[in-house]
């Protein structure tokens, strides 16, 4: 909801008139005194499960796109987070390094995307630490490599195609040449068959790489690459090198296979984000970054589902057993309110 929409709804409820400038400069009053990652760190000191997801994600501050890297537990608490003006290999480095030792971060496991500046900084700041790629990433990256997606709008672009000459012949609203229907049926049973090779191929993929074993997962790829090993070079190629950190998960069976959890709450840091008109400097945008984690931090769950079901009234600092008095999210997350 932007500040206008604010200001209207205030004098339509309460009748009370304050700008939309004034509704902003309220808010970067309050942020400036929000308490960073950090901060809550040392005045809560929750306790994490020691499974960390990473994201990043391009965010538009004052018409400059930002990143947003941030570090959720496995309970869902984002226990840190930072705006980078410019994402560089020792930003990255940095974000993890103080995580593991200014936040003293229990770390067990941790799963992130193919980004090469996490890869490097995993690689640098925990040697040896089980580190998971995201299935989900790891997914799309296999159907850009295949042209999965191509083939697909192609596929459905002459299903429709071939679907209206039918029933233009059947209506009489075309006359009865069915030589261009015919050559786009044709051309529609190759593209099909194409289609259908790469579903299966992908399908076989996935399940290789959910297996809940290791010799289960080998086995699987033994016969896939039999199969589709010469119609797919540059997959096979690409798996084979990221072996080791797509099955990680067969090492710990709590390292999530996704980092699902940190990409769900930097859109959610997105959508927040463009609801503001404007910020009017960079340390603006990082104080109401502050304010905004802080708050999600506090919010109890409210449409958790399935065995995260009993999530559902607690907030994710709850979960990492900090005892809140109350959910006044606000006296938890700004100094002197």
């Amino acid at each position: 909801m932007s500040y206008r929409v604010i200001s209207k709804r205030l004098w339509e409820q309460i009748g009370k008139r304050i700008s939309p400038r004034r509704l902003c400069q309220m808010v970067n009053e309050v942020a400036a005194r929000a308490k960073d990652s950090k901060a809550l760190q040392q005045e809560y000191q929750p306790q994490w499960s020691g499974y960390l997801q990473v994201d990043d994600k391009n965010l538009n501050v004052q018409g400059t796109q930002r990143k947003s890297l941030v570090g959720v537990d496995r309970t869902g608490d984002s226990m840190h987070y930072t705006l980078l003006t410019e994402p560089t290999q020792e930003h990255y480095t940095g974000f993890l390094e103080c995580i593991v030792t200014e936040l003293q971060y229990p770390l067990r496991g941790i799963t992130t995307d193919f980004d090469p500046l996490f890869l490097a900084a995993v690689r640098r700041v925990l040697p040896g630490v089980p580190h998971q790629g995201c299935l989900w990433h790891a997914k799309e990256l296999i159907k850009a490599l295949m042209e999965y997606t191509q083939t697909e709008r192609t596929y459905l672009q002459l299903q429709g195609k071939t679907q209206r000459w039918r029933e233009a012949l059947v209506d009489h609203k075309r006359y009865y040449n069915t030589e261009p229907m015919e050559n786009a049926e044709a051309k529609l049973r190759d593209v099909e068959a194409q289609y259908a090779h790469k579903q299966a191929f992908l399908r076989a993929i996935m399940t290789m790489l959910y297996a809940p074993h290791r010799r289960r997962s080998t086995a699987h790829w033994h016969k896939l690459k039999k199969q589709y090993g010469t119609s797919y070079p540059r997959v096979v190629a690409w798996i084979e090198t990221m072996w080791e950190l797509l099955l990680a998960h067969h090492r710990d069976p709590q390292l999530a296979k996704t980092n699902a959890q940190a990409e769900n709450f930097n859109k959610q840091l997105k959508r927040r984000f463009k609801t503001i008109e404007g910020f009017q400097s960079a340390q603006t945008a990082a104080n109401y970054l502050n304010l905004v984690c802080g708050y999600l931090r506090c919010k109890p769950y409210t449409d958790c589902r399935g065995p995260r079901k009993v999530y559902n009234g607690k907030a994710p600092l709850e979960l990492c057993h900090v005892h809140l008095h109350h959910h006044e999210w606000i006296k938890h997350v700004v100094y002197n309110a």
